[in-house]
């Protein structure tokens, strides 16, 4: 299955993949779920500020899945995979990156192509948090820095650090003020 689009901040994702389901329950509307020929998959989009969300991407594959996405904003991202396999580059260069189990990115976009493989071998579950740089200029000065290059990526695989942190979030509950529950990760 392959997928192309174009994103001009957080949203612009979402908004195009026409054959997604969002979940009806007002709890969790940015709970979709993603048709993936033969598989199942879910993303849980959890908006924790304007520029600022939290996904997770849970899927089971029967064949490869690649995604060409056009990034036209600064987009800045870390992310951490559980299980799963892949590989990702950005803007043509020469260097991949790969997504398995304990590898964590820091990642900085802008301008830029994003093309991503996802293999079939075991189940995908995935973490990115995603800022939209724009929205924190003026929080965060030194950003400014990264946005010399269009891409930048920083790998670390296997940190004894990471790896129990993201755990924690995937068993926690998130909530919003009212005390509703808007995340929880389903039993497998």
């Amino acid at each position: 299955m392959k997928f192309q689009l174009n994103a001009r901040n957080l949203d612009g994702v979402f908004a195009q993949l026409s054959d997604i389901s969002p979940s009806t329950d007002p709890q969790e509307q940015y709970r979709y779920t993603v048709p993936i020929l033969g598989g199942t998959g879910r993303v849980q989009r959890i908006v924790l500020r304007r520029g600022m969300e939290l996904n997770w991407f849970e899927a089971s594959l029967s064949e490869p899945v690649t995604m060409d996405v056009g990034i036209q904003y600064p987009h800045l991202e870390i992310t951490y995979t559980l299980s799963g396999q892949g590989c990702w580059d950005a803007g043509g260069r020469a260097s991949s990156y790969g997504l398995a189990p304990g590898v964590s990115n820091f990642i900085f976009i802008r301008d830029s192509k994003v093309h991503a493989e996802l293999y079939p071998q075991e189940r995908l579950w995935h973490m990115e948090l995603r800022l939209d740089v724009r929205q924190f200029r003026e929080l965060h000065p030194d950003v400014a820095r990264l946005t010399d290059d269009s891409t930048y990526c920083r790998q670390t695989a296997g940190s004894p650090h990471i790896a129990p942190i993201v755990e924690q979030m995937a068993q926690c509950l998130i909530k919003e003020a009212s005390g509703s529950c808007i995340w929880k990760r389903e039993s497998e």
